[in-house]
């Protein structure tokens, strides 16, 4: 099963191992899910996520792994920008991408993205799968 992680998912299930989100990234890290990306994405998780405030200082070695995993065994896609209205520019590769590869979009902000069924929150995409 293919997915596009959203950058706000990906952060979320850093901050803790326990929580339902970490089992996202688990399923990745197991290959269990392919996550989807290009390099527009690839950008934004590694910008985020090796930001210098106290708040998103995560450990390297964990980001590497999955910055690493990711890059490996992921999917990676070349997409033209879509036209479909979008409330967040910055969101469509985002949902570019997940269209293009025909994967679950996980967010935690669907106000960001228009009404898809392919676009799901984290606990409703951790029932389908469970």
């Amino acid at each position: 099963m293919r997915v596009v992680i959203d950058t706000n998912v990906l952060v979320s299930a850093l901050w803790s191992k326990n929580n339902r989100l970490a089992q996202i990234i688990s399923a990745v890290i197991a290959d269990k899910l392919t996550a989807c990306y290009n390099a527009a994405i690839m950008a934004e998780y590694e910008d985020v996520l090796s930001r210098p405030k106290l708040a998103f200082r995560f450990e390297k070695s964990r980001v590497d792994e999955i910055i690493n995993k990711i890059k490996i065994d992921g999917l990676s896609v070349a997409v033209a920008p879509s036209s479909i209205p979008m409330p967040d520019e910055n969101d469509r590769v985002f949902y570019d991408v997940a269209k293009a590869c025909d994967a679950y979009l996980i967010t935690k902000n669907l106000q960001d993205f228009p009404s898809a069924t392919f676009i799901l929150p984290p606990d409703q995409f951790l029932y389908l799968i469970e």
